[in-house]
Parts: structure tokens; sequence; C-alpha cells
């Protein structure tokens, strides 16, 4: 079964920095256009089926995208982002500046920390993985799966057989960006080859980007 990981388009959150989470914060102009975009890409690619998150950045690329796919369209909110409690509506810089020694806790306690009235990175992985238990038991071809970034990189992260305290290890995804998964017998697996080649071209453009 092909696996395509696709993160939701740009929000106007997005563009503030400001931690989304559970909030639900819908696409804007930018975010509809890659979303189009990113449809072209499947024009000639049979999808049996959509899962997305019921937060609307990700519903809304997943029904933007399905105009071109006319594919089986499911919402499961446990492709939810991280719920991140009291610090959804701030920046990170904002996040930090009030908890100095966050950093630290992040450093010692990676899996287990948890923002107030939030989520851990455990939690987020125990969600996850009960979904994808699911979904690989059921016989399909290719799929897409639109959600937020830090659940595909949980997908990513066990495709690439890596721990839960080298989930930061894990590039940010880029909106409406896409990594292709595989699983085979309920094991999940990754174009190791191709994953970097995409990690390489993204650093390369950031880098042109601060020259600019």
């Amino acid at each position: 079964m092909n696996i395509y990981l696709i993160r939701h388009g740009e929000t106007d959150w997005n563009k503030q920095g400001k931690i989304q989470g559970h909030m639900d914060i819908a696409l804007n102009q930018q975010g509809r256009l890659q979303a189009k975009i990113l449809a072209s890409k499947f024009k000639n690619i049979k999808i049996d089926r959509i899962y997305t998150s019921d937060l609307l950045r990700a519903s809304q690329t997943a029904e933007i995208i399905n105009k071109t796919t006319k594919s089986l369209l499911i919402a499961d909110e446990r492709l939810r982002e991280r719920n991140y409690g009291d610090w959804q509506n701030y920046s990170w810089s904002e996040v930090h500046s009030q908890n100095p020694n966050l950093k630290e806790e992040w450093r010692t306690n990676p899996v287990h920390s948890r923002p107030p009235k939030g989520e851990s990175l455990h939690d987020l992985y125990n969600r996850i993985t009960r979904f994808l238990s699911e979904l690989i038991s059921e016989a399909k071809n290719n799929i897409l799966i639109v959600a937020h970034n830090s659940p595909l990189k949980i997908l990513i992260s066990i495709a690439k057989g890596i721990t839960l305290e080298e989930f930061h290890t894990i590039d940010h995804l880029s909106n409406t960006e896409i990594i292709q998964i595989k699983s085979t017998e309920g094991n999940l697996s990754i174009n190791e080859e191709e994953y970097n080649k995409i990690s390489l071209n993204k650093t390369k453009l950031a880098f042109q980007n601060q020259i600019v």
C-alpha cells in the first residue's frame, strides 16, 4: 500500500508564526492555491481513500484535492495536530520567553513533557498509532493522509524506525509537502534516498531565502 503524507495548506496563523494545535483555523488564499496545485500532482494516480484531520485547514485541503481524485474522503479526529493547550494562539518565541526552562525540560524529558492542558509527544504517538493499526488492517492500494506537521512526523519516524526521543531529528514539513511511505504486511517503510533528497532541497531553499 502506498501512503502519501500531506501537510495542509497555508493559514494566516502559519504566516504569523502562531501555534495552531487544536485551534480550528481555515486556509487562507495562498493555502487554497497550494492545495489546487497539489491536487494536480494526483491527476493520473488512482487514490482509493483520503483520510484527513477534521480540523478545517486539513479538511479543506483534502476537499480541494478530492475534486481531482474523486476518492472516498474520511475525516478522523485522531489525525489532528498535537494539542498545545495554553500555548495555542502564541508564537514559539512568546512561549519560550514565558517558560525559560522549557528547552531544558524538552532535552531531559522530550517524550512526556506536556504543555499546560495539552498533549505530550507520547499522547500524540498513542492516538496516531491507534489510527495506523486500523489503517493497515484494511487492504488498499493508494491512500492520502492529509494532516499536520507533528502527526505526519510521527508516521515518518515509524517508517524510518526511529524512537520518539529522536523525533526532533525529523525535518519540519512545509505546507502541502508530500512524503511517500509504504505499508508492506503491516510494516511502514520509506525510501531514504528520496526522503533525503527532499530534505536537501528544503535546506538549499532555506539558505537561498536567507541570502535574498
